[in-house]
């Protein structure tokens, strides 16, 4: 009898799995490993990332990150180059176009866009890094919108040419900027962006962290923050020069930090 009471003593608060919550919890670490994976290869999709940077930046032995890798291959949510190097597949861009049809992104930042609008006076616009344009996402103000820019909504511009784009472009090295501009060379001239006024608008932005930029008659301040894994989102207020002036800048650029920082994560 005490042996037996012993042996229930020894199990008391054990843990013991059964074989199917061995195989839920061996089947949420595979997931959470692919996704780590899938992760690596968005961060690197111009390049493409090998089979040893995959092992070397998770940890992973090289028979598991391999299984994981071809599995997203199978699967559409991958590719492999003919170096070997792995890329985000076409499944994967699918799924991210028809995320845009309602972008999740809005759903987050939309009640803070909201408060931001009220408190600045401003109008409060949001953009995502798409290559080298970003695209405008959503729109929120206190006030009636205004026609065109209500248009910007849906819009894709160069990173250099927006006010969050320039906020977005300034995360850049120096040599993607280089190239950015000489890729779009012409685009930019048709703007009377030089290469010149960029990096000084560039510049700018770097020393204060904030862009601010004053077209015609309206002024913005833009700032740039991360979003997911390894995505680049834009928050900019736009309102009249006359209540934008550049000695207004800091304080603005303040406020929508404070706002971003609210942000339920």
């Amino acid at each position: 009898m005490s042996a037996h009471c012993g042996d229930n003593s020894d199990r008391k608060g054990a843990s013991f799995q059964t074989p199917e919550t061995v195989s839920h919890s061996h089947g949420v670490q595979s997931l959470e490993r692919a996704i780590v994976v899938l992760s690596l290869m968005a961060k690197h999709q111009v390049s493409g990332i090998s089979l040893a940077s995959i092992v070397a930046k998770t940890g992973l032995d090289r028979t598991t990150a391999y299984r994981i890798a071809s599995a997203l291959v199978e699967s559409g949510m991958a590719s492999r180059g003919p170096e070997k190097e792995y890329r985000l597949g076409i499944e994967t861009m699918v799924l991210g176009m028809v995320a845009m049809q309602r972008p999740p992104l809005i759903d987050r930042c939309a009640p803070m866009m909201k408060r931001l609008a009220r408190q600045s006076g401003g109008y409060v616009l949001l953009c995502i890094q798409s290559g080298d344009y970003t695209h405008c996402l959503h729109m929120e103000s206190a006030e009636p919108q205004i026609p065109e820019l209500r248009s910007y909504v849906g819009m894709m511009r160069l990173l250099g040419i927006g006010i969050s784009g320039v906020a977005l472009l300034a995360r850049h090295a120096d040599q993607y900027i280089r190239e950015h501009y000489s890729r779009h060379r012409a685009e930019y001239l048709k703007h009377q962006m030089t290469e010149s006024r960029l990096w000084g608008l560039l510049e700018q932005t770097r020393s204060t962290d904030f862009a601010y930029v004053h077209p015609r008659q309206m002024a913005g301040v833009g700032i740039s923050f991360e979003t997911g894994s390894c995505g680049l989102a834009g928050l900019n207020v736009l309102a009249l020069a006359s209540k934008l002036p550049p000695s207004r800048a800091p304080s603005v650029a303040s406020m929508m930090r404070e706002h971003l920082a609210d942000l339920p994560k």
